[in-house]
């Protein structure tokens, strides 16, 4: 029987959230994009955040 990467991430048995490294605003995707471009060894999984921002 296979396992999956979404079945062991959903088992907690995978820890995807370490393979974060930035989380951005969307707003700020236009940088995320160039350090991506220019410095890609600076992350491993950059995240764009939706969420309205907080004031």
């Amino acid at each position: 029987m296979s396992t999956t990467v979404l079945e062991l991430a959903r088992d907690g048995r995978l820890d995807l959230e370490s393979l974060i490294t930035h989380t951005l605003s969307a707003e700020d995707a236009p940088a995320a994009f160039e350090m991506l471009d220019t410095s890609p060894e600076a992350a491993l999984q950059v995240v764009l955040d939706y969420r309205p921002a907080v004031s």
